[in-house]
């Protein structure tokens, strides 16, 4: 019912474009409005194989028949961020693990294989440990964790730990030495205690906003703010160019907005587009002459 309501109310195409904030109604395949080396970082999260149907067709990423297909296509998604990155700069990939055929395929390590031998460097692997996971009684654990990969072009990539010193962790959820005078972030980002209050994904408060604006938010996936905001901080300056090419509804969008960055978006579906666009807007008042 909702997604026929939104057949009436959602424009075919719609980009939302201000100064420190772009997201584009299109493919990432081709980012011709971004030069050679002009973003800083780069955070997203792929559709997971298999897994969810977003609406946009029979050749969207995520429902390709195989493994193989799927992972060479997200190596095609990838090339142009080689391109657009800068040399220092860092691509952070948040990337499920699905069962397929009752068994686990290592979909998610067959795609970091592909990515270095496309000329990525592997850096880092996080788990973001989850409050919520999904119950099976499949004769195999349920699964609590999704993966998290830093990659990067060049040895002598940006890395700050900095703001490490300031953060309040007492549980350790993220970081370890917080408590002495040398602090790091911890390979596993436990959000099962009181760091961050949004469960599996944050969409409630903005479902209801975009139902104020006139349409319905049909989008149920999105991971908490607090992963890009750990990535931004990590990896990235104030008035740097963040990029996320599976845009949705721009979580890292928020999270770049509030830590002083720029955002640039990539999404296919309009929707999400038009849901950015409510989620980001209070961040640019200025700019495009909103009430506060």
């Amino acid at each position: 019912k909702e997604i026929l309501e939104n057949q009436l109310k959602i424009p075919n195409s719609f980009d939302f474009i201000s100064e420190r904030a772009k997201v584009y109604n299109k493919s990432c395949n081709e980012m011709n409005e971004l030069a050679d080396k002009s973003v800083n970082c780069i955070i997203c999260s792929p559709p997971y194989y298999q897994m969810r149907d977003y609406g946009t067709g029979t050749e969207q990423r995520g429902l390709e028949n195989d493994i193989e297909t799927y992972i060479k296509g997200l190596i095609e998604d990838f090339k142009d961020c080689f391109r657009v990155l800068s040399d220092s700069g860092s691509l952070w990939v948040n990337i499920n693990e699905p069962v397929v055929e009752k068994q686990y395929c290592a979909i998610s390590h067959r795609f970091v294989m592909a990515m270095k031998e496309n000329g990525w460097i592997f850096n880092d692997e996080w788990l973001w440990i989850k409050p919520n996971p999904q119950f099976t009684q499949a004769k195999r654990s349920v699964r609590s964790h999704e993966y998290i990969f830093h990659f990067v072009k060049s040895k002598e990539y940006y890395y700050d730990k900095s703001w490490l010193a300031s953060l309040s962790d007492k549980s350790n959820s993220i970081s370890i030495g917080t408590k002495g005078k040398i602090a790091n972030l911890i390979s596993s980002m436990d959000f099962r205690d009181n760091i961050i209050k949004e469960r599996g994904n944050n969409m409630s408060v903005l479902r209801k906003k975009c139902k104020e604006n006139g349409f319905n938010l049909t989008h149920t996936a999105g991971y908490p703010i607090t992963i890009p905001l750990i990535a931004i901080l990590t990896s990235s300056k104030v008035g740097d160019k963040i990029l996320d090419i599976y845009a949705g509804t721009s979580t890292t969008g928020e999270a770049a907005l509030a830590t002083k960055r720029e955002y640039i978006g990539y999404e296919i579906k309009p929707e999400f587009v038009l849901a950015s666009k409510v989620r980001l807007e209070n961040y640019l008042i200025d700019e495009i002459g909103l009430a506060a």
